[in-house]
C-alpha cells in the first residue's frame, strides 16, 4: 500500500501530479509538450496553412435587440435557444454579461437564426417557437417587398 507521499510523487496512469507540475520550469514544460506525439506544437504559419485562424472574441452583443428582431418574448427566446429566462433578463437589464461563448452564440443567432434553429432541431428535435417566428418574419418581409414593388409600379404609372 502506498503512502500519501508516495502516491503524489510516483507517476500513476491517468493522475496528474500537480505539485510536480507547479514546480516545473518553462523549459521543462516546453520539453514535455514537445515530447507528446499526440499534441505536436505548430507555428502560427503552419496553423494558418492548415486552415486555422484566430477567432476574435465578440466584444459586445445587444441581446434585447436580437430578441426584438426575432419578435420573440423573453420566454420564447430562452426556450428556443436553451437559455434560462432569468439569465436572459440579467443580460438585457445589464446586470450580468454573457460569457465569451454565450456572446459568440448570440452573435451567430443574430447573423443566421435559421441555421441555429436547424442545428438545434437536428440536436433536440422540433424548435417550433423559433420556426414559427421565422415564418412570420419571412411572411412580413415578403409583404414589405410586395408593397414596395407595388409602390414602385404606381409611381411609374
Amino acid at each position: 500500500m502506498k503512502t500519501n507521499e508516495e502516491s503524489t510523487t510516483s507517476k500513476s496512469k491517468g493522475k496528474t501530479n500537480w505539485d510536480r507540475v507547479k514546480k516545473m520550469t518553462n523549459e521543462e514544460i516546453e520539453k514535455a509538450a514537445n515530447s507528446d506525439p499526440d499534441a505536436p506544437l505548430y507555428s502560427k504559419e503552419k496553423l494558418r496553412s492548415m486552415g486555422f485562424k484566430r477567432v476574435n472574441p465578440v466584444q459586445e452583443v445587444d441581446v434585447k435587440f436580437i430578441r426584438g428582431r426575432l419578435k420573440m418574448t423573453q420566454e420564447e427566446f430562452a426556450r428556443s435557444f436553451g437559455f434560462k429566462k432569468r439569465t436572459l433578463e440579467g443580460w438585457e437589464q445589464h446586470r450580468r454579461e454573457p460569457t465569451g461563448a454565450a456572446k459568440l452564440f448570440l452573435k451567430v443567432i443574430e447573423i443566421n437564426p435559421r441555421a441555429v434553429s436547424q442545428a438545434l432541431e437536428e440536436l433536440h428535435g422540433s424548435n417550433d417557437t423559433l420556426t414559427n417566428q421565422i415564418k412570420k418574419i419571412d411572411s412580413l418581409q415578403k409583404e414589405l417587398e410586395l408593397n414596395a414593388s407595388r409602390s414602385e409600379s404606381q409611381r411609374k404609372d
